[in-house]
């Protein structure tokens, strides 16, 4: 789980980054870029719009990966844009990582026939 916690690890590039979440204990468990989500409770993550993000990033969707859209600064500025993570549970722990990307361009269902969804 340290390595998910590091600035400089093989899971942050340029605008984006993997991070952990706590499905049993409903918790942020890792997040490489800002410190302060680690240990938080996912009902208090929310987006600079308010919307309540943290339990999305739990969702039941029968073992697969989904995506799942926001607000959220790009690292390094202030003002939020449009975030779209992808979720994939971790089989066999109460884990899920996300990773996501900024895009003003493609929809949800676009990304999913990408995916092959």
């Amino acid at each position: 789980m340290a390595t998910f916690k590091q600035k400089q690890s093989d899971y942050v590039w340029a605008d984006t980054y993997v991070f952990v979440s706590d499905c049993v204990q409903k918790k942020n468990a890792a997040h490489p870029l800002n410190p302060k989500l680690i240990g938080m409770d996912l009902s208090s993550i929310k987006d600079p719009m308010s919307k309540v993000i943290g339990p999305l990033f739990c969702e039941d969707h029968g073992g697969k990966g989904y995506w799942v859209e926001y607000q959220w600064p790009k690292p390094g500025e202030d003002k939020p844009s449009r975030k779209l993570t992808y979720v994939e549970p971790v089989p066999g722990t109460p884990y899920a990582v996300g990773a996501g990307v900024y895009d003003d361009t493609h929809s949800l269902a676009d990304l999913e026939k990408m995916r092959g969804g």
